[in-house]
């Protein structure tokens, strides 16, 4: 799939749907089934986590129905997912997004990093229709390494310490925890996000928590705009 990004960098949540959000972000009065197009009219990306793609196709066209055309969804392999027919039915869940789906954050484990042929499995099947980030929960050892560059993966950041590896494949992806107080840091963070960005490598810096910092999204899209 070809696309080019409009957006330098795409900033936004894991999902969309916080309990805590409903009174704070969300006006206490907007029904559940707008909170996405709510959501959409203020950040440029979420993270669909895994658990989210498990169900039938249905909701997966209405959300993009939900939003405009500008609007990127990011969708996270399901926990457990192993099996080529396990990743090509998640593909079919996926496909309605068309290309407002701007990649794959593909979920590892310690144990299924020593399992390459596994991996080699999921990748042939998603990396020919959606840009893949690959996020290792350890470090890569060479055969990992040779399949990412085989299949032209990202590999996702999760900010200081870890060391920054955005610029390969077509995602760049980073997945930080919120929220973040240092603005001296996340000026850093979103630097480095920015550096991975070009026309046809989409760069995402998404925020993870219980529920994900509103503020925070907000102050590395100043950040951003002011860079």
């Amino acid at each position: 799939m070809s696309q080019s990004f409009e957006h330098r960098l795409l900033i936004g949540a894991r999902d969309w749907a916080h309990t805590a959000w409903q009174d704070t972000f969300y006006p206490d009065d907007l029904p559940v089934d707008w909170c996405l197009t709510y959501y959409a009219n203020e950040f440029r990306v979420v993270l669909v986590p895994g658990a989210r793609l498990e169900g039938g196709e249905s909701d997966v066209a209405q959300w993009a129905a939900d939003i405009d055309a500008g609007f990127s969804f990011i969708c996270e392999t399901p926990v457990g997912l192993a099996t080529a027919e396990d990743a090509r039915a998640l593909a079919d869940r996926i496909a309605p997004l068309g290309e407002r789906c701007a990649g794959i954050r593909v979920m590892t484990s310690a144990e299924s990093l020593n399992r390459p042929a596994e991996l080699d499995v999921l990748l042939s099947v998603l990396a020919g229709r959606w840009p893949i980030s690959v996020d290792l929960a350890a470090p890569a050892s060479a055969s990992i390494d040779e399949l990412l560059r085989t299949y032209d993966c990202g590999v996702c950041w999760h900010g200081p310490p870890e060391p920054a590896d955005l610029q390969r494949g077509r995602l760049a992806l980073a997945v930080l925890p919120s929220p973040q107080d240092d603005l001296r840091a996340l000026r850093s963070a979103v630097e480095t996000c920015l550096a991975a960005s070009t026309p046809e490598r989409a760069a995402a810096l998404v925020f993870d928590g219980e529920p994900p910092s509103v503020q925070t999204m907000e102050q590395a899209g100043t950040i951003a705009d002011l860079l």
